[in-house]
């Protein structure tokens, strides 16, 4: 609710400050750029040398990351399981999701993750308290790639009953598919390199 406030007063401020003073609206008076002539001679090779020109990287791993078919599915990442683990826990944080826990030795990742839709998400919001179920992540070796899997966390792991406190308390439905999809998502599309 607090920032429905402040995002309204934003806008309210960005709306109020846009007059109609015709003085910044008309560009006539501004300084334009410099005209360039370029002189080409007859017969000179027009190549461009294009050495000092960064490549721009795609975010993203693209075709080095994939989801298999299997049940369970399993998400494939192929570089080493200690590059693997760094992609993995930046792909959790650009999901914004909650590590509760972390085992690198045993290459376990606790995360909280809760597939319900936007506006049940909405009105967890305003319960402070309750949270989402907890799903494990384990990353292991497997040849020349490394395999991450998703279960629900065992029931010592998820959260206490008295975390809720409108005594909320339904067994929550198994989403680590969907955890998954949403981190083979970031990894393929959104994930940058350092």
């Amino acid at each position: 609710m607090k920032k429905i406030v402040i995002y309204s007063g934003i806008g309210f401020v960005l709306i109020s400050c846009g007059g109609t003073d015709s003085r910044y609206r008309d560009t006539a008076l501004l300084e334009k750029p410099p005209t360039l002539v370029i002189q080409r001679t007859p017969g000179a090779s027009n190549d461009i040398d294009e050495s000092s020109i960064p490549k721009k990287q795609d975010p993203g791993l693209g075709k080095a990351v994939y989801l298999t078919e299997t049940s369970p599915a399993e998400l494939r990442i192929k570089k080493t399981p200690d590059s693997a683990w760094n992609d993995l826990i930046k792909a959790i944080k650009l999901s914004e999701l909650k590590i509760t826990d972390q085992e690198r030795n045993k290459g376990h990742v606790y995360v909280e993750y809760d597939s319900s839709g936007f506006f049940s998400k909405l009105g967890s919001w305003m319960k402070e308290g309750r949270k989402g179920p907890v799903y494990l992540l384990s990353v292991e070796e497997s040849g020349a790639e490394t395999k991450i899997t998703a279960s629900m966390a065992s029931s010592t792991e998820q959260s206490s009953p008295s975390a809720n406190p409108d005594g909320y308390n339904e067994k929550p439905i198994d989403a680590s598919q969907d955890l998954l999809e949403t981190l083979y998502k970031t990894i393929h599309d959104d994930l940058v390199e350092d």
